[in-house]
């Protein structure tokens, strides 16, 4: 089991040894998330807390930690979201308050940090992952063919979930340019039209 302070270590791990090849910390992207399914009436405590431990705890954590670098230059933190946040998800009820956390977090930093040159988005990736492939690999059949229909009506653009390569990694590497440093308090859509927000 994945504890607070194992996810603590390894994201200053991680920070730290950005830091340590770059000399500074430019951006820095915490990708860390957890999908169990659970329904409101059926969620117990320990499928809420980690859910909560990994993608909402591991954020703060990770962020507490970037910002502790990033605050004498500035900087830029990615978190991950989900279109879950936003609108929620049926039968994953854990996973999409974790993930509404995510969120509220990123904007709630993204205020806080911005006297230190530091902006803080979120990504609500629709990408086709590892993840994705396991959830796929539980479902049978027909259960499989009714969800390519409903990804097929849910994402305007390809009908399927996005390319990580071709159509997710050239947003990061936006988002961790001088050309995002402007941008701040965001939740990114890459979905191919899933999350429409104003």
């Amino acid at each position: 089991m994945i504890t607070t302070a194992s996810l603590f270590h390894r994201r200053n791990y991680f920070v730290r040894g950005h830091i340590a090849i770059t000399q500074r910390a430019h951006a820095v992207r915490n990708a860390a998330g957890l999908e169990r399914g659970s329904t409101g009436a059926d969620c117990d405590d320990s499928a809420w807390d980690l859910m909560m431990d990994v993608n909402a705890r591991g954020t703060m954590l990770t962020n507490q930690a970037a910002f502790r670098l990033m605050k004498e230059t500035g900087g830029q933190i990615i978190n991950f979201g989900s279109a879950a946040g936003v609108i929620g998800n049926v039968g994953a009820i854990a996973y999409a308050a974790s993930k509404g956390a995510v969120l509220a977090w990123t904007r709630t930093v993204a205020v806080e940090w911005a006297c230190y040159n530091i902006s803080v988005n979120a990504m609500a990736p629709a990408i086709w992952t590892p993840m994705y492939d396991a959830n796929r690999a539980r479902m049978s059949n027909s259960e499989l063919a009714l969800h390519d229909q409903m990804m097929r009506q849910l994402v305007p653009l390809g009908g399927k979930l996005g390319d990580p390569v071709r159509q997710f990694a050239p947003v990061m590497v936006f988002m961790a340019s001088e050309g995002a440093r402007f941008i701040t308090g965001q939740t990114l859509p890459v979905d191919g039209g899933l999350l429409m927000t104003r």
